[in-house]
């Protein structure tokens, strides 16, 4: 999208879970007729980021920099998350299967979400 070469895992990450969400509802999830109006979409169905909602501090690149989870978990952008439903570090996150995803999906999803991410870190990827 828009062009870039160069960027971390993390556009990957998002781009499976819009697959993911895709393959589940059997719709496109963000359907542009060129990039400027698949922005449009997202931001239609996302909101439009601001320096309030968009967790800026999160996606530093120098890892020093960036906030932790706790200092996230504080930030306007996860006030409506429900933090008691989150699993504690290290326990294992077992979700229920989002719409009409089929049995073996759903493991395969959570398999996916539960990877060790040590080592997902990177200079970027071209």
């Amino acid at each position: 999208l828009l062009g870039e070469a160069v960027y971390c895992c993390g556009v990957d990450v998002w781009s499976m879970g819009c697959m993911f969400a895709e393959m589940a509802t059997g719709d496109p999830l963000f359907c542009g007729d060129s990039e400027i109006d698949q922005l449009y979409q997202i931001f239609r169905m996302k909101g439009t980021p601001t320096e309030e909602t968009w967790p800026g501090a999160l996606l530093r690149y120098d890892p020093p920099s960036r906030i932790d989870a706790q200092q996230a978990l504080l930030h306007p952008y996860f006030a409506d998350l429900d933090k008691k439903s989150l699993p504690a570090i290290g326990e294992e996150y077992v979700g229920p299967p989002i719409g009409k995803i089929p049995p073996d999906f759903a493991e395969l999803f959570n398999a996916l979400i539960n990877i060790d991410e040590s080592g997902l870190e990177g200079e970027g990827k071209e």
